[in-house]
């Protein structure tokens, strides 16, 4: 399960995200218009960048103030344009990820 609370991103002066609130539990996708924030989220939730307040659990840990770099192990990014592989297929690249990961086809 992941927690989202009160998270908020600024970039210079704008806000890219205000205090979003999430409880998210199985695996979902997500969608909206561009510029709603969505990118941004799943960057912050993979750790690729920071966010400026909030918290974030999962699995009942807490994961704030930088300790959530370790929760990407959780989490599943794949963005649209993702250019380290282009000719891979979506479900070659994933598993080629997921080999980097140390997964097995088991899991």
């Amino acid at each position: 399960m992941i927690q989202v609370s009160g998270l908020s991103k600024r970039i210079k002066k704008t806000k890219v995200l205000n205090n979003v609130n999430l409880n998210i539990e199985g695996i979902y996708g997500l969608i909206g218009p561009n510029g709603a924030g969505k990118t941004t989220l799943l960057r912050i939730l993979s750790s690729l960048t920071s966010m400026n307040e909030g918290k974030i659990f999962i699995n009942g840990k807490d994961y704030t103030n930088g300790r959530y770099v370790k929760a990407n192990k959780y989490i599943g990014y794949l963005p649209q344009n993702f250019m380290i592989y282009p000719k891979l297929t979506v479900f070659d690249a994933l598993d080629h990820l997921a080999l980097l990961k140390g997964m097995t086809e088991k899991n």
